[in-house]
């Protein structure tokens, strides 16, 4: 149970650093694509204006990742630093989550 104790503040700076590098990388250089070919940025925009999967519109991906990034777009609006700042984030607790298997 220490180990794991120990581990989480470590942890805590593995998704700082996983944020702030994708942030940086994201926004410095512009290899990020802000508009994805409307597969996921506009799955998730109908889902946040109410619209149903498969009801209301097709998909050729399925739903989860639409209905995930509807929820930034609820809380933050559907903008190019939504998607940037969500990336980061995920791409931050990825890393955490990595070193704390590991």
């Amino acid at each position: 149970m220490r180990q794991v104790v120990n581990r989480v503040p470590r942890s805590l700076v593995v998704f700082i650093f996983g944020f702030v590098w994708n942030y940086r990388y994201a926004t410095r250089f512009s290899f990020f694509q802000l508009y994805d070919d409307s597969l996921i940025q506009d799955m998730a925009w109908r889902i946040a204006s109410g619209q149903k999967p498969f009801l209301d519109f097709s998909t050729l991906e399925g739903p989860t990742s639409g209905i995930i990034e509807s929820v930034f777009v609820l809380l933050f609006g559907n903008r190019p630093q939504t998607s940037i700042i969500r990336t980061s984030a995920i791409n931050g607790a990825a890393g955490a989550l990595v070193y704390l298997i590991l």
